[in-house]
């Protein structure tokens, strides 16, 4: 009787220990899907922030262009004025 309940306890333990290592399996599986995502959504996040970041100067260099273009027209004007 005592062998048949250490047996019982024994393959009880046995399943556990599988039992475990397959949550530790999954634990792991799911550590790297949430460590891949991650680098995901970081490699998301720089490269709009490289797409913002071309956009802002583009409009920088559209503005500076706009204002040299005014004073170019400004002093031309200017210069006409002064011709007469």
């Amino acid at each position: 009787m005592l062998e048949v309940l250490a047996e019982q306890t024994q393959k009880s333990i046995d399943r556990i220990d599988r039992t475990l290592e397959r949550l530790d399996g999954k634990i792991d599986d799911l550590r790297n899907d949430v460590d891949r995502k991650i680098d995901d959504l970081r490699n998301d996040v720089d490269r709009k922030i490289g797409d913002l970041r071309n956009d802002l100067n583009n409009k920088f260099t559209w503005l500076i262009g706009g204002q040299f273009a005014a004073i170019i027209g400004i002093l031309g004007y200017a210069a006409t004025l002064f011709a007469k």
